[in-house]
């Protein structure tokens, strides 16, 4: 496996990355997410009797459990990429990187590593002596499971999730549990899609 130490690009990710704060600013994000639509509980009764309560829209009718969003993951050839995830177990599916990188964290105690895949690259951070799935960089051509891909007009990519992002600039979030999507605009196109694992705590020396 070749190893290139793309010392540039790699300072840039890693001060981008939400949460990194030992490497540079970090970010947060508030969390989105869509509610399920439910139907109106309506009933015929005597002419005398009070009308049936209805549902308010939005929710879900009584004795319903609201549907479980699922994390937020790029997909790779019908493979999810699990933030969080064990890197061995990701790679052990979706195969062996093209090229990787990796240096000393300064935000967790061991080696961070960038794994290179066609059309996408993985950021992973050490934990205990493995390495975890931090986040997951979009490029080229390739684009989430909705639709959204690089060069998409902003409007376009808020509309796609129906209002669940929330906007602050040129920056676009939707967070779902310890998974969060963020899309970077430059002037009205999608310049980045990364996805970002929330859940990973810092453990720089």
């Amino acid at each position: 496996m070749r190893v290139k130490h793309f010392l540039g690009i790699t300072l840039a990710v890693l001060l981008a990355l939400p949460g990194l704060s030992a490497c540079g600013a970090g970010a947060s994000g508030t969390a989105g997410g869509t509610g399920a639509a439910g139907g109106a509980v309506g009933g015929a009764g005597a002419a005398d009797a009070a009308p049936a309560a209805e549902t308010p829209v939005g929710a879900e009718p009584a004795g319903e459990t609201p549907a479980e969003t699922p994390p937020l993951a790029y997909i790779f050839n019908g493979t999810p990429v699990t933030l969080g995830a064990d890197a061995a177990e990701i790679i052990a599916a979706i195969g062996e990187p093209e090229d990787t990188f990796e240096a000393e964290s300064c935000a967790f105690a061991g080696m961070d590593k960038i794994l290179y895949y066609p059309g996408f690259y993985i950021n992973t951070y050490p934990s205990e002596g493995r390495d975890y799935i931090l986040s997951v960089v979009l490029t080229g051509d390739s684009q989430t499971p909705e639709g959204v891909y690089l060069g998409m007009p902003k409007a376009r990519a808020a509309e796609v999730f129906a209002g669940a992002l929330t906007e602050t600039g040129q920056r676009l979030e939707y967070t779902v549990g310890d998974t969060r999507l963020i899309l970077l605009a430059q002037g009205d196109l999608i310049a980045d899609i990364t996805y970002y694992f929330t859940a990973a705590g810092g453990q720089a020396d």
